[in-house]
C-alpha cells in the first residue's frame, strides 16, 4: 500500500477530505476509483457513496477488493440514476456531497438505442442537474473518444466531433447534457480503449479471451487490416489519477480534455503484447483480405463468434470454472477498419502526467492475472 505522503505528492489527491458521490460505482471505472481513494490512506476521503442500479451482491468485486466495501465509510446504493426522484431523494438522504464522479455511462457494445440513452444521457442530465441543485463542488464527467470518429491524426479537444458508431453519439450527447447546465462545475475527461486488472467487458478482456481461444485450438488468431490502425489507449489507474487531479487542480484551465497513454497504440504494438502474453500467434492480415471480408462482414463475424463462444465453453467445462463474466463476443465495431486515434498533450501541459506511458507485456500480464485470481480463465493454458 502507498503512503499518503506518495499519494499526495503523485497522485494528485486532494488536501481534504471530501465526500464523494460515484456513480456507476460497481463498473470497471468506478470500482478502480474507489480502490484508489480507500488505499491512499485516510487522508483520501471522509465517505464515499456509490450508486448503481445493481445491487452489491452481483456486482462481481473482486477478492482483492471485499475489505473496501466492508469500510462503515463506504455505503451502496441500489438506484435507477435516470429517475430524477429517485437521485434527489439519495441527495438528500445520503448527501451533502462535495464532489461527483460520473462513471455511469452505458460502454457495452451492441445495446439498444433506448437503453444507450438511458444509461447515458438521462443519468447525465438527471444527475449533473441535482448536482447542481445541491451545490457540489466538482462533477467529473467520463466521456469517449469514439465521439471523435476515425481519424489517423490525433484528434485533440478542438477537433469537431464525427461520430460513427452509437456509442460515439451517445456520448456527445451526454456531454451536451453536461455543459448545457447552468452553474454546473463540471468537468469532462475523454477516454479511449481503457484496460487494466478486474475489466470483464472491454476491447481488450474480448481480444484476450479470443487468443486464448486460438491457443487452446493450437491455431494462428487473425485480426483484420492492417498493422498501423490506432487502437488508442490508457490503463485505468491513470484514468483514477486523472479524475483525482482534476478534483485537486484549481490551475486547470479548461473544462474538457482528453487522456490517452503516450504509446500511440497500434494494432501492431498491442497485438505483438498479446502474443507475448498469452503465447499465441497473432497476425494482422492487411487490407487486401480484410476488404473482401468486410464485404460480408457480418456473416464472418457470425461463424467466428459461432466458433469462439462453442470453444470457450469448451474451455470452461473441460478446467472447471462455472462462472465467468468474461465475454468472447466479437462486435462489428471492432472489426471495421475505424482508427481510435487521439490526442492527450492538453492535459499533460497543465501538468498530468501520465503514469503507464504505454502498455507492456507486464501490464497486460496484470489483466490476465487478474481473471485467474478470480477463476475467470484457467491457468493451466497460460
Amino acid at each position: 500500500m502507498e503512503s499518503a505522503t506518495d499519494a499526495q505528492q503523485d497522485l494528485y489527491l486532494p488536501k481534504e477530505k471530501f465526500k464523494y458521490l460515484i456513480l456507476g460505482g460497481f463498473g470497471f471505472i468506478g470500482q478502480a476509483f474507489t480502490a484508489f481513494l480507500y488505499n491512499k490512506g485516510d487522508c483520501a476521503f471522509e465517505s464515499i457513496v456509490i450508486a448503481d442500479k445493481k445491487h452489491k451482491m452481483f456486482a462481481r468485486i473482486p477478492k482483492a477488493r471485499e475489505e473496501i466495501y466492508n469500510d462503515e465509510r463506504i455505503k451502496a446504493k441500489q438506484i435507477d440514476l435516470s429517475r430524477e426522484k429517485e437521485v434527489v431523494e439519495m441527495f438528500e438522504t445520503m448527501g451533502p456531497f462535495d464532489i461527483v464522479v460520473n462513471c455511469a455511462a452505458e460502454t457495452r457494445y451492441d445495446m439498444a438505442q433506448e437503453e444507450y440513452v438511458k444509461n447515458t444521457v438521462k443519468v447525465a442530465e438527471v444527475c449533473g442537474k441535482t448536482a447542481q441543485a445541491f451545490g457540489v463542488k466538482k462533477f467529473i464527467h467520463l466521456s469517449n473518444c469514439l465521439l471523435y470518429g476515425s481519424t489517423k491524426s490525433p484528434a485533440d479537444e478542438k477537433t469537431k466531433p464525427n461520430p460513427t458508431y452509437t456509442q460515439g453519439k451517445i456520448a456527445l450527447a451526454g456531454e451536451a447534457a453536461i455543459t448545457q447546465i447552468k452553474d454546473l462545475p463540471y468537468k469532462i475527461l475523454r477516454l479511449p480503449i481503457v484496460y487494466g486488472p478486474y475489466d470483464l467487458e472491454g476491447y481488450v478482456s474480448v481480444t484476450i479471451v479470443g487468443a486464448i481461444v486460438y491457443k487452446h485450438q493450437k491455431e494462428q488468431m487473425k485480426v483484420l487490416w492492417d498493422d498501423s490502425k490506432r487502437i488508442h489507449t490508457v490503463h485505468v489507474h491513470d484514468v483514477c489519477r486523472a479524475i483525482a487531479f482534476l478534483i485537486s487542480s484549481k490551475e486547470t484551465k479548461q473544462n474538457l480534455y482528453n487522456l490517452v497513454d503516450e504509446g500511440d497504440t497500434t494494432q501492431a504494438r498491442y497485438y505483438s503484447v498479446l502474443s507475448k502474453v498469452v503465447g499465441v500467434s497473432i497476425e494482422c492480415v492487411g487490407s487486401f483480405k480484410s476488404h473482401f471480408a468486410s464485404l460480408m462482414l457480418d456473416s464472418v463475424i457470425s461463424k467466428m463468434n459461432d466458433r469462439h463462444l462453442r470453444t470457450w465453453f469448451e474451455i470452461l467445462q473441460q478446467h472447471k470454472i462455472p462462472d465467468s463474466p468474461l465475454n468472447v463476443k466479437v462486435y462489428r465495431e471492432m472489426c471495421e477498419n475505424t482508427n481510435l486515434s487521439v490526442n492527450g498533450s492538453l492535459i499533460r501541459s497543465e501538468g498530468f502526467k501520465i503514469q503507464h506511458k504505454w502498455m507492456s507485456v507486464q501490464l497486460l500480464d496484470d489483466v490476465v492475472k487478474s481473471y485467474i485470481e478470480e477463476e475467470y480463465l484457467p491457468k493451466q493454458l497460460l
